[in-house]
């Protein structure tokens, strides 16, 4: 059989204060002090105060939930739009530029700065990886065409990094709706292509 005093410690555990109180003409946190009542209001108060405090409770665990609920849809959300260009990242590593742009495609991922140098006819680029690490620079030129791709064409897409070299790493660039377009490839000071020596193991059939 439940005793008397339950009551007030139940309560008290929740709300900070008990039936006693009550007795006693105090109020609960927040509110004026009262006088006593006669024991029917006081139950009645006993009763409201317990179901307030318990519905606090309930609605502060509900909002917990709900912000954890949030948070667990709004993350995909958040990657697939990164991937897809519809916006950037919201961290962006200290040492990449603050004019990069983050592209992420199924063959790369990278930070690109590209802009043009019409006295000298090439693009300058910079890449970092996603770690914020400088993976290629260089000037560059479009491929086979010996000119530097116009504002318009230079829209970088997908980096192909040539181990060792970061000075001769080629960027494709986006054309319609190609992802590997257009391709920019680095040049020395007189314009020339770096060549690139492709290198296998293995005998050779």
């Amino acid at each position: 059989m439940t005793s008397r005093t339950e009551g007030p410690r139940r309560c008290g555990r929740e709300t900070g204060f008990s039936y006693f109180d009550l007795d006693r003409g105090l109020a609960p946190p927040g509110q004026p002090p009262r006088g006593r009542e006669p024991l029917h209001d006081r139950n009645a108060s006993r009763k409201a105060l317990c179901w307030l405090a318990e519905n606090v409770v309930v609605k502060r665990a509900l909002a917990i939930c709900g912000l954890v609920l949030l948070a667990l849809a709004v993350r995909p959300v958040y990657l697939i739009g990164v991937g897809l260009g519809f916006w950037q990242p919201i961290h962006r590593p200290e040492d990449v530029s603050p004019r990069a742009r983050y592209v992420s495609t199924l063959k790369s991922a990278a930070w690109f700065d590209c802009s043009i140098d019409r006295t000298r006819g090439v693009n300058p680029c910079h890449a970092w990886d996603d770690a914020g690490r400088l993976v290629a620079y260089g000037n560059y030129r479009l491929d086979g065409e010996d000119r530097a791709a116009t504002e318009a064409e230079l829209r970088p897409s997908v980096l192909v990094l040539y181990p060792g070299h970061p000075d001769r790493a080629w960027i494709y660039l986006f054309k319609d709706r190609t992802i590997q377009g257009r391709l920019l490839v680095p040049v020395d000071a007189n314009g020339v292509p770096l060549e690139r020596f492709e290198v296998r193991t293995g005998s050779s059939q």
